[in-house]
């Protein structure tokens, strides 16, 4: 187990990713396609592919004790996305990447209608890793000349957890 709380969320949200599969009835298999902390990729990486990145801010967490060693932590995260360029739309495929990383991320979250039951009980909150996660609506940009040569997205993931620092996994 890792001894950082965040590499442990980040190990399981990248997990949960690479569970996006055809088996699973899914558009794309992403099964070795997604990193953690890469912000640049070039030809040789096989679309499609995705990119787990922390929110280029300081993240405060609020004291969750007295002693203020527990804190609960709103974690921004970028997920960054790129899939195979439209010649006539660039966007349409990553509109549609985009789409499958939200289902698979809602996954994490949703409950059964009638008894609030998880409706994925092992993926559930990352296995119970998390309080929380909201997905944000996220942005989707075509080539773009000194940025990328392909259509990419940007989906922003509040990550909600509560940390003890003197046992993180407590």
């Amino acid at each position: 187990m890792p001894v950082s709380k965040q590499l442990d969320i980040l190990l399981a949200l990248k997990a949960q990713l690479e569970g996006i599969s055809t088996l699973a009835g899914d558009p794309y298999d992403m099964t070795g396609r997604v990193w953690i902390g890469r912000t640049e990729f070039g030809d040789e990486t096989p679309l499609p592919f995705v990119s787990i990145l922390e929110a280029p801010r300081e993240n405060f967490a609020d004291p969750a004790d007295e002693q203020t060693l527990v804190r609960n932590t709103a974690w921004v995260l970028l997920i960054q996305g790129w899939s195979a360029n439209d010649v006539e739309n660039p966007t349409v495929p990553v509109y549609e990447l985009k789409a499958v990383v939200e289902k698979r991320l809602a996954r994490l979250m949703d409950v059964k209608p009638n008894g609030g039951n998880a409706k994925y009980p092992a993926e559930y909150r990352l296995g119970g890793r998390v309080a929380g996660l909201t997905i944000g609506p996220g942005i989707v940009r075509p080539p773009e000349r000194a940025i990328s040569t392909r259509s990419f997205f940007y989906l922003p993931v509040r990550v909600q957890y509560l940390e003890d620092l003197r046992d993180p996994f407590v």
